[in-house]
């Protein structure tokens, strides 16, 4: 699948006009001088802290739940994230973290 005409973020921190064609991985960037840059096209950012999204919470989160949020994730640029309970009794972290160890991703 191609995207044209974008703003790639290379390594170097620089962006530069092209291309960028992708499967399971990028096969082929192409930049280019000239032409009306469109789309940023940056690498998929990860979320290191986050407590959950959408109105749901990772504390609280069945593992269906979790398939929603990572949904939202994807679809909004977030390839990764950890998912972060809240002080809460140990009875509730200990069902938290086997709600999020039994999470599949999409």
């Amino acid at each position: 699948m191609p995207i044209e005409h974008g703003n790639i973020l290379t390594d170097g921190g620089v962006f530069k006009k092209g291309s960028i064609e992708f499967g399971e991985t990028i096969e082929k960037v192409e930049t280019c001088e000239g032409e009306e840059p469109g789309s940023y096209i940056i690498p998929g950012l990860i979320d290191i802290h986050s407590h959950g999204v959408v109105g749901y919470d990772f504390s609280e989160a069945t593992p269906e739940d979790m398939r929603e949020m990572s949904l939202f994730y994807a679809r909004n640029g977030i390839t990764s994230f950890l998912a972060t309970t809240i002080t809460a009794p140990e009875e509730q972290i200990a069902l938290a973290v086997k709600n999020i160890a039994a999470f599949e991703r999409p």
